[in-house]
C-alpha cells in the first residue's frame, strides 16, 4: 500500500476505529517513510486532549522532529491560513506551545491528509499540504528516514525576512482599516493595537518580568481561546481593555498606555473577537526587530529609506563619547536624529553607550575591588566606602541609558511610533540577553522628543551625509 491508498482509508475509517487502530494507520505510515522503531511519547495534556498519537523521529542532533497525528476535523486549510498572512491555526498554535522544548526542532502536525511542519523554535511554516495527494508528494521526500539522517531538514528553504515582514503588513493594515473604518479612529490610533501585539510576541518570547509575566500573558490567551473556541459573550472588549491597562500599570510600556479612542472601538465585541481569534496565530520569526523594522517599508519613498538606512561609524560622536571616564560618565549624552540617520540608528547608538557603561563598569569594579583588598585588614566596611562613588550610569546600564544617556529625535507621529516600539522590543531583548529580570521596563518617553525646527548645531554630534541602506530589503 503507498502513502495516498494508506491515507485515503484512515479517512474512510477512522471515526469508527478505534484508537489502537488508528496507531496502527500512524505506525505503517512511518514504516512506509522507513521508520521501523519511532519513539513514541506521552503527549501533553492539551495535544492529548486532542486524541493526538505522538512519535519522535530522531535523524541527527539537530533534526528531532515531533510527530503529532490528529483525527480529522482539526486542523484548517494551510492554504486558507497562508491566504490570510498567518502561520498557524489554532490547533497548531496550541501544540506549538505545548511541544515547545529546546530538543525538538521541528513539528510535523498531520491528520494524514492535511499537514503543517513547523520550525519548532521559531514557529515558521515550512511545508504544508491541504490533501492527501499534495501529502505524499510532499511530504513522501521530506520524512525519509535515511534523508533526514543525512541533513536534508536543515537545508528547508525558510520565508524570506521580506515575505514575512510583507505577510505582516498586510495582516496589520487590514485590521488597522477595518478598526478605522468600522470604529472611525485615526490610522494612527488602529496601528496602536498591532504595536501593543508585537510587545505581547515580545514578552511572550522572553522571561524578563519578575511577577507579572505569567499571569498577564495567561489572560491575553485565554481571551484569544475563548475567541476562537467559546460561545459569543458581552465583555470581550471590555475585559481586553482591562487587560492591555494592567499590562501598563504593572510593565509601563508606553504603548500599552490608555487612549481613549482606541479603547472606545475595541468594546465593540464583535471586532475584539474577531481580532483575537488571529492574533496569537503568527509565528515568532514575524517579530524580530529586522522582520518588524522591515514591515514598515511602504508608502513614502523617504520614509522607506529611513527604514532601510544602515547605521555607520561616525568618528566626532564615538570621540565625544568614548571621551568620558567614571569622573564624567553620568553628564554625556547621545543624540540621535532618525529623521537624517534612520531607524536603525537609533538601536546602535543606544547599544553603543550601554557599551560605554558597561565598560567603566568592569573599569570601576576592578578599581574598587582592589581598594577593598587593600584596606580590608583595618576597615571592615572597605568595599562599602570604595563603592560610594559608583557613577549611577553604572549602577543599571539600560535604565541610565533611557533616563539620561540618550534620546532621539523624531519629526513626525510615524517616526515617533516606530522609534518608540523598536525601542520597546529591544530593551526586552537586551534583557533578556543579560539574563536580567525586571519589575517593568526603565521609563523612556522622556527620550522620544519632538525635532524643534531650528537644531542647534551642538546638539547632534552627526554630519548630514548619504547614508548605507540594507541590501536584503526591498
Amino acid at each position: 500500500m503507498d502513502i495516498s491508498s494508506l491515507c485515503n482509508t484512515w479517512w474512510s475509517r477512522v471515526t469508527s476505529s478505534a484508537r489502537s487502530e488508528q496507531q496502527v494507520f500512524v505506525r505503517r505510515l512511518l514504516a512506509l517513510l522507513d521508520w521501523d522503531m519511532p519513539m513514541p511519547f506521552t503527549p501533553p495534556p492539551a495535544a492529548e486532549e486532542m486524541g493526538a498519537i505522538t512519535y519522535l523521529l530522531r535523524g541527527n542532533g539537530r533534526s528531532t522532529v515531533a510527530a503529532c497525528f490528529l483525527p480529522p476535523g482539526l486542523l484548517e486549510s494551510p492554504s486558507s491560513v497562508a491566504a490570510r498572512g498567518l502561520d498557524c491555526c489554532p490547533t497548531t498554535r496550541v501544540l506549538l506551545d505545548a511541544l515547545r522544548s529546546p530538543a525538538i526542532h521541528y513539528l510535523f502536525i498531520s491528520d494524514l491528509g492535511r499537514a503543517y511542519f513547523y520550525d519548532a523554535h521559531t514557529e515558521e511554516l515550512l511545508v504544508w499540504s491541504d490533501d492527501t495527494a499534495a501529502f505524499e508528494s510532499k511530504f513522501q521526500p521530506l520524512l525519509k528516514k535515511g534523508r533526514v539522517i543525512h541533513g536534508i531538514l536543515e537545508e528547508l528553504r525558510r520565508p524570506s525576512r521580506n515575505t514575512s515582514a510583507r505577510q505582516l503588513r498586510e495582516w496589520a493594515l487590514a485590521w488597522s482599516d477595518r478598526l478605522a473604518s468600522s470604529c472611525r479612529i485615526s490610522g494612527e490610533h488602529a496601528g496602536l493595537l498591532f504595536d501593543r501585539l508585537c510587545v505581547i510576541y515580545a514578552v511572550r518570547g522572553n522571561n524578563v518580568f519578575r511577577r507579572t509575566r505569567q499571569r498577564l500573558l495567561s489572560r491575553f490567551e485565554a481571551l484569544a481561546r475563548e475567541a476562537q473556541h467559546g460561545a459569543e459573550r458581552s465583555g470581550t472588549g471590555r475585559d481586553l481593555v482591562c487587560l492591555f491597562h494592567d499590562m501598563w500599570l504593572d510593565w509601563r510600556i508606553g504603548v500599552f498606555s490608555p487612549c481613549a479612542p482606541l479603547d472606545h472601538a475595541l468594546e465593540d465585541d464583535a471586532i475584539t473577537r474577531a481580532w483575537l481569534r488571529e492574533a496569537l496565530l503568527h509565528g515568532q520569526h514575524k517579530f524580530t526587530t529586522a522582520t518588524l523594522l522591515e514591515s514598515f517599508n511602504y508608502g513614502d519613498p523617504v520614509e522607506k529609506m529611513r527604514v532601510r538606512m544602515v547605521p555607520e561609524e561616525n568618528p566626532d560622536r564615538e570621540a565625544y563619547l568614548y571621551g568620558h571616564g567614571l569622573e564624567n560618565v553620568d553628564a554625556a549624552r547621545i543624540l540621535v536624529d532618525v529623521a537624517e540617520e534612520g531607524y536603525r540608528a537609533a538601536l546602535f547608538w543606544f547599544d553603543r553607550v550601554v557599551a560605554l557603561y558597561d565598560q567603566l563598569t568592569a573599569e570601576f569594579d576592578r578599581k574598587a575591588s582592589k581598594a577593598a583588598e587593600t584596606a580590608a585588614e583595618t576597615d571592615l566596611f572597605a568595599w562599602s566606602a570604595a563603592n560610594e562613588g559608583r557613577p549611577a550610569a553604572c549602577e543599571d546600564s539600560l535604565a541610565h541609558a533611557c533616563h539620561r544617556g540618550f534620546g532621539v529625535l523624531w519629526s513626525t507621529p510615524r517616526q515617533q511610533r516606530i522609534t518608540r516600539l523598536l525601542l520597546t522590543l529591544h530593551l526586552i531583548n537586551r534583557y533578556a540577553e543579560r539574563n536580567e529580570s525586571v519589575e517593568r521596563l526603565p521609563e523612556f518617553e522622556s527620550l522620544l522628543e519632538k525635532r524643534p525646527q531650528h537644531l542647534p548645531p551642538d546638539r547632534v554630534l552627526a554630519p548630514r551625509k548619504q547614508a548605507a541602506v540594507d541590501p536584503e530589503a526591498d
